[in-house]
């Protein structure tokens, strides 16, 4: 018996049906030039319907790598210099020919201002002086690290949003109340 031909996106392997994906030529040292998921089931009809999932799964990652190539490194550079300036805070005996974790961050600041731009400085100071959490740089590692559904990826990324929001109105307006921003 011979097997029907599979719609876009879907392929036979063996007996069962998978998910192919192109990767773009910019991603292709890190996924190889095919993204292949195999799915469950081998009816071609509940293939069809399993396959949207599977496919805004595959492009979130795609796009995920693709947005935290550059910030990431940025992230963990600024999580470094906090960690640095704890240590210093706890260190004793510096002398003054030395340059403190507080000027040498400034210095670095003002580079990554004149390189990516002062929204990511800006977000980079706050990072490495403790005072910015770094949520939604972090958010993809996160859902990479649990198997959630892109609805409730989708339902995270809306509510940090919200929250995002919030603290910049509150920022804005000067508000020091604790109570939960509507």
């Amino acid at each position: 018996m011979k097997r029907r031909d599979l719609g876009r996106h879907l392929e036979w392997h063996g007996d069962r049906i998978r998910v192919v994906m192109k990767v773009p030529p910019s991603q292709r040292a890190e996924f190889g030039t095919k993204v292949r998921e195999v799915l469950i089931t081998r009816d071609q009809l509940e293939a069809e319907r399993e396959k949207l999932d599977v496919i805004r799964r595959i492009k979130a990652k795609l796009k995920g790598v693709k947005t935290l190539a550059t910030q990431k490194p940025l992230i963990e550079e600024a999580l470094r210099w906090r960690q640095a300036a704890q240590d210093e805070a706890v260190a004793t005996g510096l002398t003054d020919e030395q340059t403190t974790v507080a000027e040498a961050l400034s210095n670095r600041v003002a580079r990554i201002e004149a390189i990516h731009g002062p929204q990511e400085a800006q977000q980079f100071a706050a990072v490495a002086s403790g005072t910015g959490t770094p949520l939604r740089a972090l958010l993809d590692i996160w859902f990479e690290e649990h198997s959630f559904t892109n609805g409730y990826q989708e339902d995270v990324r809306r509510v940090l949003g919200r929250l995002e929001a919030c603290c910049r109105h509150s920022a804005a307006c000067g508000s020091t109340r604790s109570a939960v921003c509507a």
